[in-house]
């Protein structure tokens, strides 16, 4: 795995990225943390980059144990676990495993672990069964990712950001074998339900992680706070950036005190 850290003191929040790309997505919403008296640590674990190949089979135990070693890497005993997309549910996974290591979850964009759409499950069926199953997996998901925010497009303010975003996601260069691993893990298997505070953040209108599905985690995590950004998709971070920072600085703030 590789940490990244912004900010010298103040309380600590884990960053955890989705199936692809990297923390190096989130770069500017981590120093806006930073900058706001967070001491941010941002994990790419092992598989997220290709200069970092898993070890072995990815999994909710192993995801888990990485992100308690970042946490014991700062010298804290606790810290608030910060998920967007699929890092959500590495974040849940991690709280269900370590509680004692968590203070909270703050929840950006979470998909809804137990909503498994069967289209889906067989397009993943239908790729493991190509003679490159990891490349046609890591195809697919991007065609359908791409589909579902390119409505985002028409954001001025999301326009600015595709070149350093681009930069970002060449760099990580998720390995195709890793994105496989992880929508396997997505569509099959259900990373828990944690006992700790949580701040959901969620777009009105995504369509990659619909709100249902962010309502239905809500529900699940009994003390869970869910914030609604309006003409908001998946890319919210991008699209709307300066509601997305209230939303988040705010739930940060929550989740410290």
């Amino acid at each position: 795995m590789k940490l990244t850290v912004r900010g010298m003191t103040g309380p600590v929040v884990v960053k955890l990225s989705g199936i692809a790309g990297g923390t190096g997505l989130y770069r500017e919403e981590m120093e806006a943390a930073a900058a706001s008296g967070f001491r941010v640590v941002a994990l790419d674990s092992s598989g997220d980059r290709w200069d970092d190949p898993a070890p072995g089979p990815l999994t909710w135990d192993g995801f888990a144990a990485e992100v308690e070693a970042a946490i014991a890497s700062t010298g804290e005993g606790r810290a608030i676990l910060w998920g967007t997309s699929f890092g959500c549910l590495l974040a849940l996974a991690a709280a269900v495993r370590h509680p004692e290591r968590v203070r909270g979850l703050l929840l950006c964009h979470p998909p809804d672990p137990l909503y498994r759409p069967r289209r889906y499950v067989r397009l993943l069926e239908w790729a493991e069964g190509r003679a490159r199953p990891d490349l046609v997996a890591r195809l697919l998901f991007s065609a359908g990712f791409l589909s579902l925010t390119s409505w985002e497009g028409l954001a001025p303010k999301l326009w600015v950001r595709v070149p350093s975003l681009l930069s970002a996601s060449v760099e990580a260069a998720t390995p195709a074998a890793t994105v496989r691993r992880k929508l396997d893990l997505l569509f099959r298997d259900d990373p828990g339900v944690p006992s700790v505070p949580v701040e959901i953040i969620a777009g009105s209108w995504d369509l990659v992680a619909p709100l249902a599905g962010a309502r239905c985690v809500a529900r699940r995590c009994s003390s869970a706070r869910i914030t609604v950004i309006g003409f908001s998709g998946h890319a919210g971070a991008y699209s709307r950036p300066l509601a997305y920072r209230r939303a988040f600085l705010g739930a940060l703030s929550r989740l410290s005190c």
